[in-house]
């Protein structure tokens, strides 16, 4: 059994959001938006090295962001 470890880091831009995966070992895979596989917008290739990340934007992707006083869920 092949076990990866990883850590995510969230950046939120004004119009776009940015997950950026820093992994134990170099990755091979694709990353996308649960349920959005098929829109090219919703998916990362980044394939190859051990930094791989996604980038949205807020108005595609089924992105749907709540805030609140001292958080925000992106759902």
């Amino acid at each position: 059994m092949f076990l990866q470890y990883w850590k995510a880091e969230v950046e939120c831009g004004e119009d776009t959001i940015e997950v950026v995966f820093l992994t134990e070992s170099v990755f091979q895979g694709r990353i996308y938006v649960v349920g959005h596989s098929n829109d090219e917008r919703c998916v990362s290739r980044d394939t190859g090295r051990q930094t791989t990340s996604i980038t949205v934007r807020k108005d595609q992707c089924g992105v749907s962001i709540t805030r609140s006083v001292s958080s925000f869920i992106i759902a």
